[in-house]
């Protein structure tokens, strides 16, 4: 039985094949359609992914939004507008929250901590994420 490497980026990250989106490597979403792995001659294959625009090699996308002060700012401006901005922040995408019961939201979040009644450990783990990409986009840190 052969294996098939999965599609990798730009960075060497593995795109899952059920991705909705792809990024450029200026932060631009592109929507996902499919991918294709395509022979290239001489036996070599490499992953395309077939997006609503085009068609791009797979290591010339990135599987993840690049950040950038632009995005962090963006970030931070939506907080700043939200009845729970750390709660925007953390869980971006709303996963497990459909109710208006705020104890049920809390444990559907990917930071919570049922024995943190005050939110202590939601504004150190939305500091420090905020430090780490503070420090990534200077160049800092890992």
């Amino acid at each position: 039985m052969a294996c098939i490497e999965l599609s990798k980026d730009a960075t060497g990250r593995q795109i899952p094949l059920d991705a909705k989106h792809v990024y450029t490597r200026h932060g631009k979403a592109l929507d996902v359609i499919g991918f294709c792995l395509m022979e290239t001659g001489g036996g070599a294959r490499e992953w395309t992914v077939w997006t609503k625009v085009a068609k791009y090699r797979a290591e010339d996308v990135l599987a993840e939004r690049p950040d950038s002060w632009e995005h962090l700012l963006g970030d931070l401006r939506a907080i700043s507008k939200a009845p729970c901005g750390i709660c925007v922040y953390m869980n971006p995408e709303n996963v497990g929250i459909d109710t208006e019961d705020s104890i049920a939201n809390c444990m559907v979040c990917p930071i919570y901590d049922a024995g943190d009644e005050n939110c202590r450990s939601c504004d150190r783990a939305f500091a420090r994420s905020i430090i780490r990409r503070i420090e990534a986009l200077r160049g800092e840190g890992k």
